[in-house]
């Protein structure tokens, strides 16, 4: 399944370390732009991926193709949207 979605980059987490491994990890949001409502949904960018994350800036008008993994732990569920390829729309930038 090839998920995508395009909107502008609200917020991008510091690089952090997560399990025994120390895998690296970050956190991006973005806000989509088109509709009246606007939906804004958190990403999760893993490895070689967070270096990437350098050439964005907040209100970038980015697009992420992702996964969607979802786990149970101790009865809930949690879903996570994992990204594995950001591009940014060249000259599209939303002031704010």
């Amino acid at each position: 399944m090839n998920l995508e979605f395009t909107g502008k980059l609200n917020f991008q987490s510091d690089v952090e370390k997560v399990w025994t491994n120390e895998m690296p990890k970050c956190t991006i949001v973005l806000e989509e732009v088109e509709w009246d409502y606007p939906m804004t949904a958190s990403f999760d960018v893993w490895w070689d991926k967070c270096d990437f994350l350098s050439a964005y800036s907040i209100w970038d008008i980015i697009t992420v193709k992702f996964n969607i993994k979802s786990r149970e732990y101790n009865g809930k569920w949690y879903t996570n949207l994992s990204v594995w390829s950001m591009d940014k729309e060249w000259g599209a930038v939303v002031e704010e």
